[in-house]
């Protein structure tokens, strides 16, 4: 009997044994990249809330490029509602039950927006101090050129480095902003693409007199995108970095020479872009980084047989999925301003790499510095 009720506990114990190893851990986290687009399927930049409907928590932002990608706890409900000015508002309301398959837990939202009839929507315009970035208080004279015979209202004279004007959707217009003691500004704004425009004036400099040659007219610096904000994860939002993504051109200690000359682009070499500037865990490309990208589209454009990746790198810090999604949209945004400046899009090629591919160990700040970088490479043909 004894021996019986043994072999009984033994087969017992081997059953749970062997429903134990069949079940799984629920998944605690979602990975949803959100989209907003158009009938056409088109990307919009449009204004994003998620708001969490059991705790009532709230994140705000906008998709520049029309997509983000996010990290939402499991077991929730969660709704998004979607802003574009020209557009309906669109909502979506989200479940992300617990479950034990993990690519359950990879999803895509689409919010599709409807065009609103209004004729007009208006365009911001904050014209700031490029050294100081404090706004500028002095008297705008501001001309603004119409396009096509539509009509350009401006609301009211500009007051304290701000101006507003009204124009048609999908309606270009060129306006340039001239202050005393700064360089004229000349910009072409698309609305249906911005609709909050930050200006950054560079100081006129003192004129050279030469003997024999007239000196080069001032250029005037490269537009400004407007700015935006991604959403925010589940941490407060951050203060923007005073340092750059990507380090300077001295190599860290045991770190291999980073080379930072676009003048050795050629097959086999990686160029850094060493003057690119991002705020902290966003794709915000800061107004500091033109100069350098400039200098790459003069390149291109002088080199018309080249073809590029511009490649985004990250460090191991924080969520390797999430620093995945960041260094492609950076290396996105780069690539964006490479073809709205002129550079065709078939001679382009963005990827991100996240911390796949570290220059340095992630050890010291420094080297952290270093692996923060976005890079260009030649392609093939």
């Amino acid at each position: 009997m004894k021996g019986f009720n043994a072999f009984i506990l033994s087969l017992l114990l081997t059953l749970q044994a062997v429903v134990g190893a069949g079940q799984t851990n629920p998944v605690e986290e979602y990975t949803v990249r959100i989209e907003t687009k158009d009938r056409s399927g088109r990307l919009l930049p449009a204004t994003l809330t998620i708001t969490n409907e059991k705790t009532r928590k709230v994140q705000r932002g906008t998709l520049q490029l029309g997509s983000y990608t996010v990290a939402l706890p499991a077991g929730n409900i969660y709704r998004l509602d979607a802003n574009y000015a020209g557009y309906r508002p669109a909502q979506k309301i989200l479940r992300l039950d617990r479950v034990t398959d993990p690519e359950q837990s990879q999803q895509t939202i689409v919010l599709e927006m409807e065009r609103e009839v209004s004729a007009e929507s208006p365009v911001n315009v904050t014209v700031v101090d490029y050294d100081t970035k404090q706004l500028i208080r002095q008297k705008l004279n501001v001309q603004i050129q119409e396009f096509n015979g539509k009509r350009v209202i401006m609301t009211g004279p500009p007051r304290e480095g701000r101006f507003t004007f009204l124009a048609e959707f999908g309606q270009k217009i060129r306006f340039t902003v001239e202050v005393d003691g700064y360089q004229p500004y000349e910009y072409t704004v698309d609305v249906k693409d911005q609709h909050d425009i930050t200006i950054r004036l560079q100081r006129a400099k003192s004129p050279v007199v030469a003997e024999t040659q007239p000196t080069a007219e001032p250029v005037s610096p490269a537009a400004t995108p407007p700015v935006v904000t991604p959403p925010a994860t589940t941490s407060p939002p951050v203060v923007a970095e005073t340092k750059p993504v990507v380090p300077e051109a001295k190599p860290a200690t045991g770190a291999a020479p980073v080379n930072t000359d676009l003048a050795t682009l050629t097959t086999g070499k990686t160029v850094t872009l060493n003057n690119v500037y991002f705020d902290q865990s966003s794709y915000l490309l800061r107004p500091e980084s033109y100069t350098q990208l400039n200098q790459l589209v003069a390149l291109l454009k002088s080199r018309p047989g080249l073809r590029i990746e511009i490649s985004g790198h990250t460090d191991n810090v924080g969520d390797p999925r999430l620093n995945l999604a960041l260094s492609e949209n950076r290396a996105r945004v780069i690539t964006t301003y490479l073809t709205t400046n002129g550079i065709a899009e078939n001679r382009l090629r963005f990827k991100g790499y996240g911390q796949t591919k570290p220059i340095a160990a992630n050890d010291t700040e420094e080297n952290k510095r270093k692996n923060r970088r976005v890079e260009v490479r030649l392609l093939d043909g």
